[in-house]
């Protein structure tokens, strides 16, 4: 074989790697963006258990089995309203804030967040959680 030869087979496999890798990398980022979806929803959903069963939590790490984390291994956030939010009076919201971990994003990088009447809190206070801007362009809603 010449070195030509050789040099035109090094190529191609190495974009056969690379090509096989980014399919790997967005199949994962789909993933844990799916994980998130679930964990935010399932995470409201227990919240609403638990306080039709008469035993509303004030955090989320008082929840069984503690806090839950998002696909992409941080802690799921209770958000309450804040001056830049765009949660609802008399609303919290479940919140993971995508691919980056930080507010807004496009993308597997938004913030996917799902919403419930804060009566299901044991305290409704937005003193103990993070006030974080979310704007509906940037937030994939779960529901």
């Amino acid at each position: 074989m010449r070195a030509v030869d050789i040099a035109i087979l090094a190529a191609i496999a190495g974009l056969l790697t690379w090509g096989a890798a980014t399919s790997v990398r967005a199949h994962r980022d789909a993933q844990a963006a799916a994980d998130s979806r679930a964990a935010v929803s399932q995470t409201l959903a227990l919240l609403e258990f638990e306080s039709r069963a008469g035993r509303p939590v004030a955090a989320l790490g008082a929840l069984p089995g503690g806090a839950p984390a998002d696909g992409y291994g941080r802690p799921v956030l209770l958000l309450a309203p804040g001056s830049d939010s765009q949660i609802p009076a008399g609303c919290f919201a479940i919140a993971s804030m995508g691919a980056d971990g930080l507010p807004g994003g496009d993308g597997d990088a938004a913030d996917i967040a799902a919403y419930g009447p804060s009566s299901w809190l044991a305290v409704a206070s937005s003193s103990a959680t993070p006030r974080v801007a979310l704007t509906r362009a940037r937030i994939r809603e779960v529901g």
